[in-house]
């Protein structure tokens, strides 16, 4: 898991964000469309993928919501890179590469991290959390084989 930068979150000061909140007004939650924007790749020969810097968007039911982005690749020189649970002997999963917020009072930092799916003869991806205490949107769904 890693933690992500946002905007408000009622701990650190970003002169002029303000601005971008009030052009998403109305907005649903999701990434911009932009190219390699919060993209995801497989690295070669291991369980790992790897994020590109990006810029998106989370809000909950009530349209309250906030400006995210991963910087790991500007600031580290590095993509972000997450590791997969080793893969079930027998049978096929479906992980998510999920961005995650908890909703309660803006101070918390979201999250890019993986949602392991279950092993399984027809496997699925996990499903979504989206209430009133955390949301979730999907960067991507990597098959993991037996």
């Amino acid at each position: 898991m890693a933690e992500i930068k946002s905007f408000p979150n009622n701990q650190d000061v970003y002169i002029g964000a303000e601005w971008v909140m009030k052009w998403l007004h109305g907005r649903t939650s999701g990434v911009f469309g932009a190219e390699n924007n919060l993209a995801t790749a497989v690295v070669p020969d291991s369980m790992s993928v790897q994020i590109s810097d990006g810029v998106g968007w989370m809000a909950n039911a009530n349209g309250d919501g906030i400006v995210f982005w991963n910087d790991s690749e500007q600031t580290n020189g590095s993509k972000l890179t997450l590791t997969h649970d080793v893969a079930d002997g027998v049978l096929d999963r479906i992980d998510r590469i999920v961005v995650t917020w908890e909703t309660t009072n803006y101070v918390a930092l979201p999250t890019i991290s993986i949602l392991k799916g279950t092993a399984s003869s027809t496997p699925v991806p996990p499903a979504l959390t989206n209430n009133n205490i955390q949301r979730q949107i999907s960067l991507a769904k990597v098959s993991i084989p037996a």
